[in-house]
Order: C-alpha cells, then sequence, then structure tokens
C-alpha cells in the first residue's frame, strides 16, 4: 500500500511525501525487490542520485529485474549530467553474450536522446537482426522505431520501408499508419494512400490528438476546408498544448477566410516550444499571410 501511494502521489508531484511513503514501504519490507525500485525512483526525482543508485544495488540479482534496474540507473546518471557513462552501461548489457533485444532498444534510445539518429537506427538494426523472427508480429515496434531514427536522419526511403515492414506485421497499428501517411503527404507522394493510412488510424485511435490532427491537415491539403476546421479543433480539444495542431488551425482558418483568429492561432503556437525552423515559417506566416510567407521564406 505504501508503495502505491507513493507511485500515486509521485504522479501529483507530490515528490517530498512520495518519497516519504517509498522509504516506509522499504522499512516495513526490505526483503521486496519493488519497494527499492522505488525509492531509488523517487530519490532520482528527488535530486539525490547517489542515493538513488544505491537503493537500485539492493535489488537482489537472479528475479529477472536486471533490465529495469539498468534502465533506471542508466536515467538517473543521465539525469544527473552522467549521459557517457550511462552510454558505457548501456553499450556494456548490450555486448553481453546474453544482451536481449529490450537491451539493444535501451541503447538505441540513449542515442536518440542525444539526438545521434543514425546510430539509434543502427542500434535497432541489430536488434531487428538478432531477434526479429523470433518476435513475430510483436517485431513491429523495433520496425517503427527504427523507420522514426532513419526519418530524422534523413533517410525517408529506409524508413518509409521500416514503416512498410511494421504494417506487414501489425497492419491496424494506428500510429505507423499515421506516421506513414503523414510523411507521404508531406513528401508529395501516393496522396490518395496516404489519407486512406490517416483515415483509418483516426478510426482505430480517435483520442488520439495527434492522429486527428493529421486527419485534419489531409482534408486541408485536400480542399476539404470546413471539414478541416472542425476536425483541427477537435485536435485542439484532446491535445490543447501542441504547437503543431495550433499552427495547423491557423492555417486551416486563414483559408476559410478567418484571418483575424488565423493570426491568433499562429502567435499562440509561436509562443510555445518549438524548432527553430517551425517558429522561423510561424513568423513568416504572420508578417506576409499564408499564401506568400513561402515566397518570402525563400527570399531570406
Amino acid at each position: 500500500m505504501a508503495v502505491r501511494l507513493s507511485a500515486d502521489l509521485a504522479r501529483e508531484r507530490s515528490e517530498p511525501l512520495a518519497l516519504l511513503f517509498s522509504r516506509l514501504a522499504s522499512f516495513m519490507a526490505p526483503d521486496m525487490p519493488i519497494t527499492w525500485l522505488t525509492v531509488g525512483e523517487m530519490l532520482g526525482k528527488a535530486g539525490q542520485t547517489q542515493a538513488a543508485l544505491a537503493a537500485l544495488d539492493k535489488v537482489p540479482a537472479g528475479l529477472g529485474l536486471e533490465e529495469a534496474v539498468r534502465a533506471r540507473r542508466a536515467e538517473l546518471l543521465e539525469d544527473a549530467g552522467q549521459a557517457a557513462a550511462a552510454g558505457q552501461l548501456l553499450q556494456r548489457a548490450a555486448d553481453a553474450p546474453g544482451a536481449s533485444a529490450d537491451d539493444w532498444a535501451g541503447l538505441a534510445g540513449w542515442h536518440r536522446r542525444a539526438g545521434r539518429f543514425g546510430d539509434a537506427a543502427a542500434a535497432y538494426g541489430i536488434a531487428i537482426d538478432r531477434f526479429g523472427k523470433a518476435m513475430g508480429s510483436s517485431g513491429w515496434n523495433l520496425q517503427y522505431l527504427r523507420g522514426m531514427m532513419r526519418d530524422r536522419a534523413g533517410d525517408w526511403p529506409g524508413a518509409q520501408a521500416d514503416f512498410r515492414a511494421a504494417l506487414v506485421l501489425f497492419p491496424d497499428e494506428p500510429g505507423v499508419l499515421n506516421y506513414l501517411g503523414y510523411g507521404l503527404l508531406e513528401r508529395g507522394g501516393a496522396p490518395a494512400q496516404a489519407r486512406a493510412m490517416i483515415e483509418k488510424a483516426a478510426q482505430l485511435r480517435p483520442g488520439d490528438g495527434g492522429i486527428i490532427d493529421s486527419l485534419g491537415w489531409v482534408q486541408l491539403q485536400s480542399g476539404d476546408v470546413d471539414t478541416a476546421v472542425a476536425t483541427l479543433e477537435r485536435a485542439i480539444s484532446l491535445e490543447p498544448q501542441d504547437p503543431t495542431i495550433i499552427s495547423h488551425l491557423g492555417d486551416a482558418l486563414w483559408s476559410q477566410g478567418r484571418r483575424i483568429e488565423a493570426r491568433f492561432r499562429w502567435r499562440q503556437a509561436l509562443a510555445m516550444d518549438g524548432e527553430p525552423e517551425d517558429k522561423r515559417k510561424l513568423q513568416a506566416r504572420l508578417d506576409y499571410g499564408l499564401d506568400a510567407a513561402p515566397a518570402m521564406l525563400a527570399q531570406r
């Protein structure tokens, strides 16, 4: 009960109380691994890295929890600014004779967080080559993850191949359908196929703001402006703090002739955290309007 209270309090951002109940749990049941895992997590949230690592040392070996402990230890090291040490820990696990797909995925995640997307894709590739066949249909996630890393590394053909391989394994996965459909739409390839994929993803996961955003965007690109506005407004109701969705709604409102509301949405998106290139495009929309912005950006 103390462990459950600790986890619930942590979700409510009540870190001191969460840490208190996790320590109570460790005193009441020091032989239970879950208590030390929880203590380690709560100490980490409190910025007490060394104490958190010491708590994780108390989790007994041989219980099948080694991967969970290692992943948490790597997270603690990264949060403490010791990314190199975290990488060494994850690399050793991946190079070990009994390494699993999760070990290689953990290493890939470390590369991804540092922006080394090519290295992340390579690590996922090793996981696919070594474990993909044995995983069967559940291996779709590795293909999906490698596809995203290849896309971010600038290899869209390789990414597209991975997404299609993932859909062979799991044809009704909304995330893959949405990512591939949106990618095809943005790159000007197979618009009818892209729309079909996004519409299917929206049917499968109607409560996902990102997918509903993609649906509104494809509707806007197809010239169905009124429907796009309604769809994008629904997407914002699901994800009210997403600058991409807000920006898309601004574009749709402009296309509908509602210029003041469009500029309000662009300003709202511009005030949020985002990529510098996205902010540059938003500023151009505000300065010159949606129609003239691309030409003016090309002259800068």
